[in-house]
């Protein structure tokens, strides 16, 4: 197939191979630069981060220390101390991308307890 490729274009070759377009380009690029050509690390991964996994879990253990004891933990204190570590500021929205990435959540206080009778409490 290699004499089939030589001086042709793509489009070309689409109509020989009945392949498409991409896929006749792939292949020349491999035939032409070998396989190291189209092994690249991929579209996916987390790039533009301001810290690393590791990095962030270490940062959010002051405040599960914090939440532990009984202190209350909000997004305000976590965003300040988050950007005094980085060294700029950044959208509350990256606090709160952050807290779901470590699987932090929202936990409040029940309004009233489970077991409480309604009645008695009107009563009085």
């Amino acid at each position: 197939m290699l004499w089939l490729t030589q001086g042709k274009q793509p489009k070309l070759l689409y109509i020989q191979a009945q392949q498409s377009v991409p896929y006749i380009r792939l292949f020349l690029t491999t035939i032409a630069h070998g396989i190291e050509a189209i092994e690249t690390p991929g579209k996916g991964g987390r790039r533009r981060g301001y810290l690393s996994l590791a990095q962030e879990k270490k940062f959010l253990t002051q405040f599960m220390d914090s939440a532990l004891t009984g202190l209350i933990t909000n997004v305000t204190k976590i965003k300040q101390a988050y950007e005094a570590k980085i060294g700029q500021k950044v959208h509350q929205s990256t606090i709160y991308r952050l807290l779901e990435r470590h699987e932090w959540r929202k936990v409040m206080p029940r309004s009233h307890h489970p077991g409480a009778n309604f009645e008695e409490h009107r009563i009085v």
